[in-house]
């Protein structure tokens, strides 16, 4: 599995929005479902704020294997989403893991 986070500008974030929450097409060829595999993979979008990061971009973490993303990142790279390098990738991925652990952490305390 690999992990890749995607910096979106706030102006660009309805058109990324519109690819990540479509909804599943019937080919009118075949008559068969195309899936939304960015629904079907799940991702988590964050504001900048949100991640303690400064400015008002947003950001797009997913986990998949490396088919997933050449068959979909060309999706959300066209409307505005820039694949970002390792560094700035790496303090983003552990931005929001370190989030998700938190949140997780704070469900556990609550249910105990």
């Amino acid at each position: 599995m690999t992990t890749k986070a995607y910096e979106v500008p706030a102006d660009k974030l309805k058109f990324v929005k519109g690819v990540l929450e479509a909804s599943d097409k019937k080919d009118p060829q075949t008559g068969k479902w195309i899936a939304n595999e960015w629904a079907l993979r799940g991702y988590k979008l964050n504001d900048a704020k949100g991640l303690g990061l400064e400015g008002t971009n947003y950001y797009i973490y997913v986990k998949a294997d490396d088919d997933f993303f050449k068959r979909n990142e060309k999706s959300i790279v066209d409307v505005g989403a820039k694949l970002l390098s390792s560094e700035h990738a790496s303090k983003v991925i552990k931005k929001v893991e370190e989030a998700e652990e938190s949140a997780e952490a704070g469900i556990g305390a609550i249910f105990g």
